[in-house]
């Protein structure tokens, strides 16, 4: 029984405080989501830009791990590329 996920990238706008990556890391990790590659980089002093490229299984789970972390208070936006 072969489950087939597919990759999405995200672009999180997050705060920069420390601990911001293992925060989004062990949310979606909670999520029964793995991830495939994270690139990060200063907006300005105040936000960082995070590339996220995860595997999901259902639109469903997409949706489901976008609004957990929408609602983590060091998450200014999230996008869908």
């Amino acid at each position: 029984n072969i489950t087939q996920t597919f990759d999405v990238e995200l672009q999180l706008e997050v705060r920069n405080t420390r601990g911001a990556l293992a925060t989004i890391a062990s949310n979606i990790a909670e999520m029964k989501t793995d991830i495939d590659r994270v690139r990060s980089e200063d907006k300005d002093e105040t936000y960082s830009l995070m590339n996220i490229v995860i595997h999901v299984h259902t639109r469903k789970h997409l949706a489901d791990v976008m609004r957990k972390l929408k609602h983590l208070p060091i998450v200014e936006k999230i996008q869908r590329l």
